[in-house]
């Protein structure tokens, strides 16, 4: 007597399998988009708390203090401020208020990084915005789509 699978049987798992794939493949389409979004929400709250951090320690934000504070801020600056050690940022620029040269950010990833600045999911520069009649910084994201809504739908901002 001969021992295997027979045709039937055979077809039966490759059958079920192909219905596995075919629910699956589409749920795991959606949330690749889903967790672009998350990625942005994290690292904008990384930002701000560093930068809080930074003025808590240096009695001052990572750019100059008003009214000399430009409008809309560089991000370049701010992040070459709160990661003065990696090359990847600074490019050998000496940070003008981080004067110890403390790191404000956890190691970033080399796919966060992108022509000497931090970048999000999507490959663009976050953008920074000081609202100085709330004394708040508005770190934000353009999104998957790459436009600028004016902080609506699509954008991913700290506010």
């Amino acid at each position: 007597m001969r021992r295997g699978f027979t045709l039937i049987e055979l077809l039966t798992v490759v059958a079920i399998i192909a219905i596995l794939a075919g629910i699956l493949i589409p749920v795991m389409m959606r949330m690749g988009p889903r967790g672009k979004v998350a990625e942005a929400r994290n690292m904008i709250s990384a930002v701000e708390l560093a930068t809080e951090r930074f003025r808590l320690e240096n009695n001052q934000y990572p750019w100059p203090p008003p009214p000399a504070t430009p409008d809309p801020l560089v991000s370049e600056d701010i992040m070459r401020e709160l990661i003065p050690d990696d090359p990847r940022v600074t490019a050998g620029v000496v940070p003008q208020f981080n004067r110890a040269g403390r790191s404000y950010l956890p190691s970033l990833r080399d796919e966060y990084i992108k022509g000497g600045t931090v970048v999000d999911p999507w490959g663009r520069p976050y953008q920074f915005r000081w609202e100085a009649a709330a004394e708040r910084l508005v770190i934000y994201s353009f999104g998957e789509d790459g436009r600028d809504d004016g902080g609506g739908e699509g954008d991913i901002t700290n506010l």
